[in-house]
């Protein structure tokens, strides 16, 4: 069972500052509902846990060039990158990752599991 967005948040922001600590974080979203909602939740426990953004955006499914996103992403140097959206947009996402060669931990909520 999992916690509704913010009790994720919770959890993984207290995982990524410790286990995470000196790397890189990005947090994007996808907009749906979920995604805003978990994404709000996350950028809001990783400040609380004094953990700074090195990327933040939220995108529009099949408007916005993914595969620029993901350049972008790479270009801020996160080693991990918290997706809050749903699994197919966090599928499609993880490949763009994998096709630009990247190595970055992609760590997500419920719908990712």
């Amino acid at each position: 069972l999992f916690g509704r967005a913010d009790a994720q948040a919770i959890t993984a922001a207290e995982v990524i500052a410790t286990r995470f600590d000196g790397v890189a974080i990005a947090v994007v979203d996808d907009q749906t509902e979920y995604g805003r909602k978990l994404g709000g939740a996350i950028r809001e426990a990783l400040g609380n846990a004094g953990v700074s953004l090195a990327f933040n955006e939220s995108y529009l499914p099949l408007v916005v060039d993914l595969p620029d996103l993901v350049r972008r992403v790479g270009a801020s140097g996160a080693g991990l990158v918290y997706f809050a959206g749903g699994a197919t947009e966090a599928a499609r996402f993880r490949l763009e990752m994998l096709v630009a060669g990247s190595t970055a931990i992609l760590f997500g909520g419920d719908a990712v599991a």
